[in-house]
């Protein structure tokens, strides 16, 4: 509840939205500080309790990254990266962790940035490519120096980046980024209602102990779902859903900057973004004569529901000891379990065909092939 009140009140400061990418290389890059000294809270202005360092540690993930290489960077006002702070020793190995020494401590935000490697995708058991995958953090100091880079801070990182490069200060930018990569999970009532995302989220390891009913595992494996339901390749995934959550979410597929988003496409078995499609054409769904519906859910719905329907509330439905856990987190849902056994019924055979299709899907896509 403190956490709740705190962030609130900085909502409340700075206000809501979403966006992020480049400006001029011309931006003054922050000054760093000497270790040891206070950090500044961006949002607040004050000095943190702990001290600045040089020395952090973190893991990669959708599932652990093996072999990405992590780089610090200084963050320019517009959102780019500015001075490289230093780069890891060593890539991450099985458990996706890193260490990672600084030249200096940066003393406000920086920004991680993994890039290589690989991850095997909690979905299909795919091996899929790590292209890049960012944080952006708010300081680093003695209380606050274990960072997690995952896909839903990589779009907060995305977002943040436009916003600064439209006029945003970069703390109202990060604020904002946060927001928007947290309506990745909409829906999620814990993770969704958890606005201390700038800490919370980027120290907390998806699906460990500390992650509440696995609220923020069940998002990236959306994500991944995602990527299973339209046959994309993770990396694809994760840009499209950056420049989605750019855009607010539209529901007619619009980047940050009003232009449609494109999404590439197999070609001989080969995923190329030379051959484009409208992402919005992409996610229109279809009649049973192959011919397009109307109408179909943003980016942003389509992440949630993949992931409730492929294993969350289909469990449920064959499993009345799953429901709690399931309605804790997407309680919007729970009518689905009432008092009315055929309302259950027919809702519970819907997902079973929801289910049986994603299931076909994991033998028959081209991704089927990343191995």
């Amino acid at each position: 509840m403190k956490k709740l009140i705190a962030l609130t009140a900085c909502a409340a400061l700075f206000g809501c939205g979403g966006g992020g990418s480049s400006a001029s290389s011309a931006t003054p890059t922050p000054t760093p500080t000497p270790s040891g000294q206070h950090p500044i809270d961006p949002f607040t202005g004050a000095a943190v309790t702990g001290t600045t360092v040089t020395t952090i540690s973190g893991v990669v993930m959708s599932t652990p990254v093996v072999g990405a290489t992590v780089t610090a960077y200084l963050v320019n006002s517009d959102g780019t990266n500015g001075q490289s702070l230093g780069v890891t020793a060593t890539p991450t190995g099985a458990d996706g962790k890193f260490n990672l020494s600084m030249t200096q401590a940066p003393s406000g935000i920086f920004r991680l940035v993994a890039t290589g490697g690989y991850f095997i995708s909690s979905v299909d058991a795919t091996k899929q490519t790590n292209v890049s995958m960012e944080l952006l953090a708010p300081y680093a100091s003695t209380d606050y120096n274990f960072f997690v880079i995952t896909p839903i801070t990589h779009v907060a990182s995305q977002v943040a980046t436009l916003k600064a490069a439209k006029g945003e200060t970069l703390a109202l930018a990060l604020l904002h980024g946060e927001q928007a990569s947290i309506g990745l999970g909409v829906g999620n009532f814990i993770l969704k209602n958890d606005l201390t995302a700038r800490e919370d989220l980027s120290k907390t390891v998806p699906g460990s102990v500390d992650d509440t009913l696995f609220a923020y595992k069940d998002v990236l494996a959306a994500m991944e779902g995602f990527g299973v339901k339209f046959d994309l390749p993770s990396s694809e995934v994760l840009r499209i859903a950056s420049l989605s959550a750019q855009g607010g979410y539209q529901m007619n597929g619009i980047d940050g900057n009003g232009a449609p988003i494109m999404a590439g496409k197999w070609v001989s078995g080969i995923f190329t973004n030379a051959s484009p499609i409208l992402l919005d054409l992409l996610m229109t769904p279809r009649n049973p004569d192959g011919t397009l519906q109307t109408s179909h859910d943003s980016v942003q719905n389509e992440v949630a529901l993949d992931r409730m329907r492929d294993v969350y509330h289909y469990a449920s439905c064959l499993n009345s000891a799953a429901r709690p856990a399931y309605t804790l987190r997407y309680p919007v849902e729970s009518a689905t379990f009432d008092a009315n056994p055929t309302f259950e019924t027919l809702a519970c055979q819907t997902e079973a065909v929801v289910a049986q299709s994603i299931a076909t899907k994991l033998t028959t896509n081209n991704r089927s092939k990343m191995k």
